[in-house]
């Protein structure tokens, strides 16, 4: 078993024309994981 903690932020900067200019837009946003990951390992040897 274990904990894989992950942060990060995404950032999106985007243009568009419009018929009365170019218009900007900005969004962020931050992304948070705390999985805990579980795994079974089977070995064999003869």
């Amino acid at each position: 078993m274990s904990y894989l903690p992950l942060s990060t932020t995404a950032k999106l900067n985007t243009q568009a024309s419009t018929p009365v200019g170019t218009l900007n837009v900005q969004s962020q946003t931050k992304i948070k994981l705390n999985p805990i990951v579980t795994y079974v390992n089977i070995g064999y040897r003869f």
